[in-house]
């Protein structure tokens, strides 16, 4: 848990689209092609490398990506072109599809051996709380990113970098000794559309979908939109940042709600 707090602490997210428009000088549709680099990277990669992780090692996976955050991130700081901002979404969005879900994998694994019930009681309860405290986390992180919005734009990016440090550390310390896939399990991506057929029968999942599509992608994904929209007629970062931290809370409320 701690672990996945640490790597939340991205303070200098709202700050980015001041760092692409201001620092660097990128148009609107610029920001919008590095964006695009990010995602594609990361969904297009997530399922592959998550598989990579089940079948040799989750505990490399989660440091080799804590560790290309934490690059990507100091890289981020002495960007001067849109190619460099390429490559640093690129970086980026490689070190979350590699750690993402391993946290929650690992976890499985640690309550299952302590829970003998059928339902995987533990997990669940478990799972919600490190979302929640996740989130208060990131909450916390914004809130600082508030009290230091005067600060110059790059050194609050290279701040942002601290967490990923300590989250890196954090994870050489995690003990892996869960099963791994054989060759032989069939691929991930139809394991994957058995679960989602699944899925779709159960009721109570729905409901848990449902709040995290509502507290935290849909929101997410606004005020991605909204942040150079509001940097554009001029408000003042610091208060988007707070739009940020508003963001969180909501999320923080979807947990809840899953729980």
């Amino acid at each position: 848990m701690l672990e996945s707090m640490l790597t939340s602490g991205i303070i200098s997210v709202p700050f980015m689209t001041i760092l692409y428009e201001m620092e660097i000088g990128l148009t609107h549709e610029q920001i919008a092609i590095t964006q695009a680099a990010f995602t594609a990277v990361a969904m297009l990669l997530n399922v592959p490398l998550g598989w990579v992780a089940d079948r040799f090692s989750r505990k490399a996976a989660n440091i080799v990506g804590d560790l290309l955050c934490l690059i990507a991130l100091v890289l981020y700081s002495a960007a001067q072109s849109m190619f460099d901002c390429i490559r640093c979404d690129t970086i980026f969005g490689v070190g979350i599809a590699f750690s993402q879900g391993v946290d929650s994998s690992l976890l499985k694994h640690f309550a299952d051996k302590e829970d003998s019930s059928r339902n995987h009681k533990l997990f669940k309860d478990s799972f919600g709380r490190m979302s929640s405290l996740c989130q208060l986390a990131c909450f916390g992180y914004y809130l600082i990113g508030f009290a230091i919005g005067n600060m110059n734009v790059r050194e609050i990016i290279l701040i942002s970098a601290i967490p990923s440090v300590f989250a890196v550390i954090a994870s050489l310390f995690i003990q892996d000794d869960s099963e791994k896939l054989e060759k032989s399990e069939e691929s991930p991506f139809r394991t994957m559309g058995k679960i989602a057929k699944s899925s779709l029968k159960n009721p109570e999942l729905n409901v848990r979908i449902a709040a995290f599509i509502l507290a935290r992608e849909m929101t997410h994904g606004i005020i991605w939109c909204f942040t150079p929209l509001m940097q554009f007629v001029g408000i003042d970062g610091r208060w988007i940042v707070l739009g940020w931290a508003a963001n969180t809370l909501m999320a923080y409320v979807g947990t809840k709600i899953a729980r």
